[in-house]
């Protein structure tokens, strides 16, 4: 049995835009806000009340993504860190070759989902199980959208996350033997 999945996003990867697509994948409802102050309609941002908290740790945040309430399969197996909230610990700069960032969940069937899901969006790679000879089991090109801080390109990034559909049980099942 395996300790942690390893996700490693390619560098460049925001960590607001993974607590959003993460809240998403776990089943929280996600919306369009509109920035404060700007009157037209494509000044705004994907969101989902998945936060991104600091941990004091020079590097680090844990995302924090509120589950209590949520209908969904993966939020119901999901390890809830204090009873209503999972928390993902998220790395600025991982200790990987490529020098993004890096989540490192435990090693069961619905987290190794959740970054697999991560991954096919954002672009990296993911090790499943830190503890077989496999470091690789899922490498995906970085998406070009994933640095977008404006225009035409931060709309479609936007709209990407707008898309992203919650974890199925049956996704989480093509990992039960994985952990």
């Amino acid at each position: 049995m395996g300790v942690n999945v390893k996700a490693y996003f390619a560098p460049g990867t925001r960590a607001r835009n993974v607590a959003t697509v993460a809240g998403a994948l776990l089943g929280l409802p996600t919306q369009w806000k509109q920035f404060e102050g700007f009157g037209d309609s494509s000044s705004g941002h994907a969101t989902n009340n998945a936060g991104v908290i600091a941990n004091g740790q020079a590097g680090c945040a844990y995302i924090v993504i509120p589950l209590a309430g949520i209908d969904n399969p993966a939020a119901k197996a999901i390890h809830k860190s204090d009873g209503a909230n999972y928390h993902l610990f998220y790395c600025y700069e991982g200790e990987h070759k490529e020098g993004g960032p890096e989540i490192l969940p435990a090693c069961i069937p619905v987290k190794i989902a959740l970054c697999a899901e991560l991954i096919r969006f954002f672009g990296g790679h993911c090790d499943f199980n830190d503890c077989d000879e496999q470091d690789v089991d899922l490498r995906v090109k970085p998406n070009p959208l994933r640095r977008a801080s404006d225009g035409k390109e931060w709309e479609q990034l936007q709209q990407a996350i707008l898309a992203v559909k919650p974890l199925t049980q049956k996704d989480i099942n093509k990992y039960s033997n994985r952990g």
